[in-house]
Parts: C-alpha cells; structure tokens; sequence
C-alpha cells in the first residue's frame, strides 16, 4: 500500500484576506529579506517530509499550480468550491494512500518535527490531531479507514463534523504554528511571534531577521527530514559562501547524519588541488560559473560516499569583477546515480551587502536539494518507460 499523502488544501479564494485589502493571501510575502510567499513557503516545508504531497488548487488562479509544479508537488485542480469538496476529492484522487495527512495552504509555520510526532501515532482507524496549550490545530493525520467518510465530505465546513463525531487521538506539541493561518494582512504581522519567543534567534539583529531565521531552520529541517527519509548524505564545496551552507545544516540537531563532509575552496589554486577543477575550465568560463560549480560538485563526490554534492562560486563582494556584477553566484547540485552523476546548475543573483548574498546564496543552495532530487526521480521513471 501507498505510503501516508500530504494534502495541502489551496483552493480557497481567501476573501477576508481580499477584504481588507491584501490580494490573494497566498501571494503576500512573508517578513524577512527571503521573500517567499505565504504558498511558496508552505510547499517548501511539506515537500521535505518525505511523503508524496498533492497540492489541491483553484483552477481559477492557475499560478498555484504553476508554483506547486515549480516546487515538485503533484497536482489536483478543482473549481473554486468549499474545504469539504476540496478535500473529499483530493482522497478519491490518492485512493490507495494508507492515509492522509491533511494541512492548509495558508499555514506555512508548522514545524517538521510536529508532522513526524503525528505519524509515530499512525493507525488505519484512527485520527490524530495536534494540539498546544491544549488547543488544536493543523495538520490532522486521518487513517485508511475514513477514506469512505472523507470522500463524501461537502461545502466549507471540511472535516470539523466527522472530527466532532470519530474518536480523536491528541498529541500535544511544542508548536504554536499549528494555530498560525494567513487569513488577514494582520496576521503576517503577528507571526514574527513565533520567531521572537524561540531564543536560538534572539542575537538575530531585527526582528525580520529573527522571522527569517525561523522560516529558513523549518525549510532546513525538512530537508533534512527527506534526505533521512532516503537514506541520502551531503557533502558540500563551498567558495563565495565560505562555509555557512555546512553552518546552517550544524544549528539542526540530529543534521550530522547527514553531512558527510564539506570544502570551503576560495582560490583558484585550491578548486584545483582539492577539487579537481580544470584550469582550462577556469580560463575558458571565468571563476564564477556555472561549468567550474560542477567540477566542484563532481571533486566533491570524487572521495567521498556522499549521494549529493552542493557546489557554489560567485562574488559575494564588495563590488564585482571581470565584468560580473556583485551578488552573482553560480550554483551546481550533482546527485549520485549508480557509477553515474547527474548534475543540475543555475546562476543567480542576490541583491544587498556581502553578509546578506552569503546567506541568502547558502539558503538557496540548501533550499534546492530536494526539488533538483525529485526532478531526478521523475526524469528516471520517465526514461525507464
């Protein structure tokens, strides 16, 4: 039987959020130099659970499904319609799950840790549901055996009758994120909360950046939640980042397991000696490039049992160099496959000051590993047909 689906329910039309004046909710920003959207946000916390995730949306504002394919979530577009028709579709589209865990689109502060708590407590007949400070709150872990109730579910009310009728299992977490929804532009403010009460952020300078820091561990954590999942390891090659990839894997406990080893190569001397980079390859694309970024995933892998390289290059300033603008940075992932190697690139470009491109290219570095791997599942199963 199929494993437990995560259902992120995104169809609504958020109308108090348009109500007061602040667009689609799932489109605003959320605090914090990253800038990613409320949606953008929740996809990348539950796509590193590692469970196959459905994003059920509006086929009435098609950029939803757009991001969800972006950020490798399959699909499930409906006509705008209540929770309930929402959600009883999604199950009849998972039919064979072996259950479903059930969260909003509007909810993107959920930590990890809460999800794995809930499915510890898995079983087909029952229902299980987070609770803090004795409130409860979201995601609800639903057994195989609701699926005939679930799929009959209507309008907006969702799962509220069949949770105030079945017996429900409550577990109480340490996670005041399963109360957070986005359903008015106040409520982006409120959740910089969540950062300031948690102490690991507290020497963070403003309190955007105690957000960002809170938003950024969640994205951390899931991704390492899926390379556990996987049995997968890290080994990283680091230039313009000088190490803070490896630094924001370390402030997660449990994350050693996953790293396996790290380089931190400024000079073209040490890509060389350590890495394997070719200095023709140097020469013919400059330092910051996409081609020297994969020699150094590749050098990364070279000695090391590690399934995935992180390799970065890029001018992180102050100012730019041989034509190539400060804030550019060179990004390759490469992913063991057999005695192969398959490699993924981009280039990208981080504006601000050299602290703020250092973490933001770390961030995006970390933030790429799973949706480059599940494009590499899907790539594989498609040329095996």
């Amino acid at each position: 039987m199929a494993p437990v689906q995560v259902l992120i329910l995104a169809a609504g039309a958020g109308s108090r959020f348009r109500a007061a004046g602040g667009g689609d909710k799932l489109q605003a920003t959320l605090p914090g130099p990253a800038e990613l959207t409320v949606l953008q946000a929740t996809f990348r916390l539950w796509r590193g659970v590692g469970l196959p995730c459905l994003a059920v949306v509006s086929d009435s504002a098609p950029w939803r499904a757009e991001l969800a394919q972006q950020e490798g979530l399959a699909v499930l577009s409906l006509p705008t319609t209540g929770m309930g028709d929402s959600l009883a579709a999604a199950v009849r589209a998972t039919s064979g799950a072996s259950g479903w865990l059930v969260t909003l689109g509007d909810m993107p502060f959920v930590q990890p840790a809460t999800a794995r708590q809930l499915l510890d407590l898995h079983h087909p007949q029952r229902i299980v549901i987070p609770t803090c400070q004795s409130r409860r709150g979201h995601p609800v872990l639903f057994g195989r055996n609701f699926a005939a109730a679930l799929g009959e579910l209507k309008g907006d009310e969702g799962a509220k009758r069949l949770l105030r009728e079945a017996s429900v299992l409550e577990r109480e977490v340490a996670d005041a994120g399963i109360h957070h929804d986005i359903d008015t532009p106040a409520d982006l403010e409120r959740a910089l909360a969540l950062a300031l009460e948690l102490p690991q952020f507290a020497a963070l300078p403003t309190e955007e950046h105690r957000f960002w820091g809170y938003a950024l561990m969640n994205t951390i954590e899931s991704m390492l939640d899926y390379l556990k999942t996987r049995e997968l390891q890290l080994t990283t090659a680091e230039s313009c980042t000088a190490g803070k990839v490896v630094g924001l894997l370390s402030e997660i406990p449990g994350s050693g397991g996953c790293i396996e080893s790290g380089y931190v190569v400024y000079s073209p001397e040490a890509k060389q000696r350590l890495l394997g980079v070719r200095p023709e390859t140097i020469e013919r694309h400059n330092l910051t490039s996409e081609e020297v970024a994969r020699e150094m995933a590749a050098g990364a892998l070279r000695d090391s049992p590690a399934q995935v390289a992180i390799a970065n290059t890029g001018l992180a300033g102050p100012g730019g160099a041989d034509g190539i603008p400060q804030g550019t940075v060179c990004f390759a992932w490469g992913y063991r496959v057999g005695d192969d190697i398959v490699f993924y690139s981009e280039t990208r470009h981080f504006p601000g000051d050299r602290e703020a491109v250092q973490l933001a290219a770390a961030r995006h570095s970390l933030g790429a590993v799973v949706p480059y791997h599940q494009r590499l599942e899907r790539e594989s199963k498609e040329n095996a047909r």
